[in-house]
């Protein structure tokens, strides 16, 4: 299979609970705090985790926003969720926004380096955000900073150590009309 034999699409969430179920679990300790430790998908307090709520409780935040999905033939390969009209505020800083807020990627193990998250992440700009597009991330996140240079995203906010000694919660921003 090449790196094109898979479609992006915007889509209802609710029919696609148990394949997004499936990635999150799978990616999970991969995200600095585990996402099963987190109880949302904006939560500000990002320090190191001491108690789990779990997947679902991430999960359901996810199925609440709006979603892109990567498929091939075989399945889900990845998604987006984002927040269309969302205002970052961080740490008394002045607000972001309003802005289309990504809250969460997540691409299969077995479908990296074939292009989904870029072609997630250009589905948005192309399509549906019309406007400025914002994330974060963590600082050891380096595919997903590499990522958003790529396409243009520069960063706006940084929060040192804030999920935990040399890990710090780095705030990103594509303006509209500079994709």
């Amino acid at each position: 299979m090449t790196s094109t034999d898979f479609r992006v699409h915007p889509a209802a969430p609710r029919g696609l609970d148990d394949a997004l179920h499936g990635l999150l679990t799978g990616a999970d300790e991969e995200f600095v705090p585990p996402l099963s430790s987190r109880t949302g998908t904006l939560q500000s307090a990002l320090g190191p985790a001491t108690a789990r709520a779990g997947i679902d409780a991430y999960l359901a935040a996810v199925l609440d926003q709006e979603l892109l999905v990567a498929q091939d033939a075989d399945g889900v390969l990845g998604f987006l969720s984002y927040r269309p009209d969302h205002v970052v505020a961080v740490d008394g800083r002045l607000p972001i926004g309003p802005v289309a807020y990504v809250t969460t990627i997540v691409v299969a193990p077995t479908a990296r380096g074939r292009g989904v998250g870029r072609a997630l992440y250009r589905a948005l700009l192309d399509g549906p955000a019309g406007r400025a597009v914002a994330t974060r991330t963590w600082s050891g996140n380096a595919s997903h900073l590499a990522l958003l240079a790529s396409l243009g995203f520069a960063e706006v906010i940084r929060l040192p150590d804030d999920r935990g000694p040399g890990l710090d919660t780095v705030y990103l921003l594509l303006e509209q009309g500079s994709r």
